[in-house]
């Protein structure tokens, strides 16, 4: 059997930032006891199906303070927008904030604080104060709520 020219195995095996931090979200959800399946969603990067019935996209950023924000193109709203018009299917973002933590939003909370279903970018703010709790705004509100440290991926897998 011939093997590909060095050139082609070396491009196809360099490890992207984005996988190392795609890579903890899906350890930590993997690694639960409720996890039984994953597959793409769709062809957007870090859009997955899981357990057949949730829906979840993974995004990351890194951060010199304590900031973290989200970016959503058109087409990564438009993908989210199908998702949540699927009556059955439980919709999910996983916000990687570096190696700090990860924040896990629902349907509920993704719809309060952007507009999937606007034609136009949006974004998320996560803020972590030293000493205090993560909070997020978005384009079109904020939530009430703060983050604990275990809420991903036990989240994903509520009932």
């Amino acid at each position: 059997m011939k093997r590909p020219p060095k050139s082609t195995i070396r491009n196809e095996m360099k490890i992207q930032e984005e996988d190392l931090y795609h890579g903890v979200a899906l350890t930590q959800f993997v690694e639960h006891a409720s996890y039984t399946a994953r597959n793409k969603a769709s062809s957007k990067h870090g859009h997955y199906l899981v357990n057949a019935d949730r829906r979840m996209f993974v995004k990351y950023r890194t951060s010199e303070g304590t900031d973290y924000s989200f970016t959503f193109s058109k087409a990564e709203m438009a993908a989210l927008a199908e998702d949540l018009q699927l009556p059955s299917a439980k919709v999910y973002l996983a916000l990687v904030c570096g190696g700090a933590s990860i924040w896990p939003l629902d349907r509920s909370e993704i719809e309060t604080i952007i507009d999937p279903f606007g034609a136009k970018q949006q974004w998320i703010r996560v803020s972590w104060p030293e000493g205090g709790s993560m909070r997020v705004v978005g384009s079109i509100g904020e939530l009430d709520r703060v983050v604990t440290d275990n809420s991903f991926p036990s989240l994903l897998f509520a009932p």
